[in-house]
């Protein structure tokens, strides 16, 4: 079942990947995947080509993958070692039907979208909260700095 799945799903994201999402893959070893996410439109990250390594545990697809952003992100739900604050990456939230495709979309979605409700980096969180324009420069400075993923 895992290996059918991983193979499913790793035909699907390379012929037919979502807009603004590039994979790379090691066909010597599926668990390990390499993912590019362009910046959302319109938003701080705009412009910026953000990477992120993709892991598939030993019980893919009853597990979520573990994904983290190998990109320095200023966010308030992810932190600055690359992890990220998502429900369905988090083993009570994941349902085995969802797609890798799908999660890196959502993670594109959470760039344009931050969760102030549920932050990981709370430094940056209040930010947000308290001073919007001076957050939203600050992710702008750190996707000019950092985000030139290839």
């Amino acid at each position: 079942m895992r290996q059918r799945r991983i193979a499913q799903e790793t035909k699907n994201i390379l012929t037919n990947p979502p807009s603004g999402i590039k994979v790379t893959i090691d066909e010597n070893n599926l668990d390990y995947w390499k993912a590019i996410i362009d910046g959302p439109p319109d938003t701080p990250y705009e412009g910026g080509k953000f990477a992120l390594d993709v892991f598939l545990p030993e019980n893919y697809p009853y597990s979520p993958p573990v994904i983290k952003f190998a990109t320095k992100v200023y966010h308030p739900n992810i932190s600055f070692f690359g992890k990220i604050c998502l429900d369905t990456l988090k083993p009570q939230g994941w349902v085995c039907a969802m797609q890798i495709s799908s999660v890196l979309q959502t993670i594109q979605q959470l760039l344009a979208n931050p969760n102030l409700e549920d932050p990981l980096n709370l430094e940056v969180n209040n930010l947000w909260l308290s001073n919007p324009a001076q957050a939203k420069s600050n992710a702008r400075d750190y996707t000019q700095k950092y985000a030139h993923a290839q």
